[in-house]
């Protein structure tokens, strides 16, 4: 898990393809606060996560949030509109992704980290 914190931001996009319920969706929560964009079956603690997404991103309302039971059979090309939404001049040109990695980050902070939860709560 030490590794991950080196890999994860390297990504463009994360996959977190669970078809079983989870309670809270850390995986993709994880891949935000490393800048990278889940692409999550849209079901049990995942969908909270991908409804906040939405709600800061509403572009992203094309890729996300995916139908649980096309899940598997949409992925390949949900994979593509999310890299094509990230790179749209091309792999060479980092500089949207890199805009939306910052997003992406600061979303995760300010929603799920400690103090953006505490934050809500005593709001």
């Amino acid at each position: 898990h030490q590794l991950l914190s080196y890999v994860l931001p390297l990504a463009s996009v994360c996959v977190v393809p669970s078809k079983l319920s989870e309670a809270f969706g850390m995986v993709a929560v994880e891949a935000m606060s490393a800048g990278v964009l889940p692409i999550c079956n849209y079901h049990s603690g995942m969908k909270d996560v991908v409804d906040v997404l939405l709600k800061e991103m509403n572009e992203l309302n094309e890729i996300l949030p995916t139908n649980p039971d096309t899940f598997f059979d949409e992925l390949p090309g949900n994979i593509i509109k999310a890299l094509n939404y990230l790179y749209p001049n091309g792999y060479n040109d980092s500089s949207i992704k890199n805009e939306k990695a910052r997003l992406l980050r600061e979303i995760a902070v300010n929603n799920f980290s400690w103090e953006g939860v505490a934050k809500k709560l005593l709001l």
